[in-house]
């Protein structure tokens, strides 16, 4: 028999607990989050796995996916020539690399005192379109199934910026619009439903050549809401295109620090309210979460955030776990719905 979801001002204070022993049964899948992104793999030094130019240049490109930026690790350079310091593990890979993971806290205490944002581990997924002239002259469109080299380069480019791709399947509710982006840039209302149909949140656009080992170069288009951006050059360009367009949608500083009142409703039993906390207080740009009140089928949270109002509700935006109601929210008073 199920019990009565009932919840005492007690069971309110000890939430946290409540989360913890639910949390082992509950599934918390989240959309889009990159995994290791305080890990990166780099070539072994002929000088050992732990010679400290090799950590350095994993350290480097931590920094860029943490924060988005190019600039973090001249920024940082004193930290990056120390880097040896900020190493949680390392060990060498099957391929032979160097295999480096780095002290989560420790980066971010570091990168917060610099004043550079940090962009968490939620982020947008971006549907690329991508038509590729090839040095034989022949033009294909890259697709989730291509084997082509330059698919190869723009996912690792994707991967050292922690821009997660999605790669479309180019059936035939597609060709149509695959035609028009030989002649022009679709609109925000034809991309809308395709970046719905794989659960994207932004369109990447490439008109490219590329040479023997699959590099590109070409102009990118890439629209996310109401904004278009464009920029032209190699994969590399490209992800930097993206991530500065989200970093500046999603990057949170510790000068961002922000007191919130967040009601969510829906919740109907102890699994409902374990995995809200749960999610919440996972949420990169949450910094502390505490329950106020349980009401009936709400609760209401404190939250206090690394980042404003806004950037919260883009954040949470992301995935479908709590539906806004009514206005206000990007407001210091924000309500949800909650659904499994």
């Amino acid at each position: 028999m199920t019990p009565k979801w009932n919840p005492t001002p007690a069971m309110a204070r000890r939430s946290w607990l409540v989360a913890a022993l639910l949390a082992a049964s509950i599934s918390s899948g989240y959309a889009y989050t990159v995994p290791d992104l305080y890990a990166a793999t780099v070539p072994a030094s002929e000088r050992g796995a732990g010679d400290a130019a090799a950590f350095s240049a994993a350290m480097a490109i931590v920094l860029v996916k943490v924060t988005g930026m190019d600039r973090a690790p001249e920024s940082l350079k004193s930290a990056v020539r120390n880097a040896r310091s900020y190493v949680q593990r390392y060990g060498v890979g099957a391929q032979g690399q160097l295999e480096v993971g780095f002290d989560p806290v420790a980066i971010d205490r570091l990168v917060t005192d610099a004043g550079l944002p940090i962009w968490g581990r939620e982020r947008p997924a971006t549907l690329v379109f991508a038509r590729v002239e090839a040095p034989t002259g022949e033009t294909t469109w890259l697709t989730a199934d291509s084997a082509d080299p330059a698919r190869a380069v723009i996912d690792e480019a994707a991967d050292q910026r922690g821009v997660p791709l999605v790669w479309p399947v180019l059936d035939s509710r597609e060709q149509s619009l695959v035609r028009s982006l030989s002649a022009r840039l679709p609109s925000s209302e034809e991309l809308e439903p395709l970046a719905a149909r794989y659960g994207a949140d932004a369109v990447l656009i490439g008109t490219l050549t590329s040479d023997l080992a699959g590099a590109v170069n070409g102009s990118w288009t890439l629209v996310f809401g109401e904004d278009v951006g464009n920029s032209t050059g190699d994969a590399q360009a490209a992800m930097a295109l993206a991530a500065d367009q989200f970093v500046s949608a999603f990057g949170a500083t510790a000068s961002d620090v922000t007191q919130v009142d967040v009601s969510v409703s829906g919740i109907v039993d102890l699994a409902a309210y374990a995995h809200t906390l749960d999610y919440l207080e996972r949420l990169s740009i949450t910094d502390d979460v505490s329950v106020e009140e349980v009401a009936g089928d709400t609760i209401r949270l404190r939250l206090a955030l690394r980042g404003s109002p806004a950037t919260f509700a883009r954040s949470v935006a992301l995935d479908d776990r709590l539906v806004p109601v009514g206005t206000g929210a990007a407001s210091d008073r924000m309500s949800y719905r909650y659904q499994p």
